[in-house]
């Protein structure tokens, strides 16, 4: 037979350091630098290494536009209760254009994007104007999917640099 205590839990070292914040707080940091291809990852079977295509992208893409004269930044985002920020890839502080980077244009990296841009985008007022920032421009369904969500997309056109579907709202 067993009898049962309620105890008071306590924190744990790490949670004691790390406390949720009051209220939102989005706080302008500089585009993540690329300072590695790839990353090493560690699943419970065994190690490989996976390309940072996502990081290549935003350096190509933010290089890109600061040729044109627009800067581009990223957010951290500290969501209310939230002890953890979250980061956006890339933003057009000219144009309030926020934008997803995905390594490739399949449709599970596509809906990752809207959610994550769905997620960040409810922070900033004005409301944004929202992108994805991808390698090569995406299937015709996957384009519609997005503006359907009222998302653009920009793709790397190898000799022009960048275009996108939104009449150059993003290029």
């Amino acid at each position: 037979m067993f009898r049962l205590q309620q105890v008071d839990p306590k924190p744990t070292d790490l949670e004691s350091k790390i406390s949720p914040t009051k209220k939102v707080q989005i706080t302008e940091v500089p585009v993540e630098k690329q300072n590695s291809e790839s990353i090493l990852v560690h699943p419970k079977a065994e190690v490989y290494a996976v390309t940072r295509l996502e990081q290549h992208l935003v350096q190509a893409y933010r290089k890109w536009m600061e040729s044109k004269g627009v800067k581009i930044v990223r957010h951290r985002v500290y969501p209310e209760g939230e002890a953890n920020p979250l980061f956006t890839d890339a933003f057009d502080k000219l144009r309030n254009n926020l934008i997803e980077a995905k390594g490739s244009a399949t449709r599970e990296s596509i809906r990752m994007a809207i959610g994550q841009l769905a997620d960040y985008g409810r922070f900033f007022q004005p409301k944004p104007q929202l992108a994805v920032l991808l390698p090569l421009r995406p299937p015709k369904d996957l384009e519609n999917l997005l503006l359907a969500q009222h998302i653009y997309v920009v793709w790397h056109a190898q000799q022009i640099g960048f275009s996108d579907n939104a009449s150059g709202a993003f290029t």
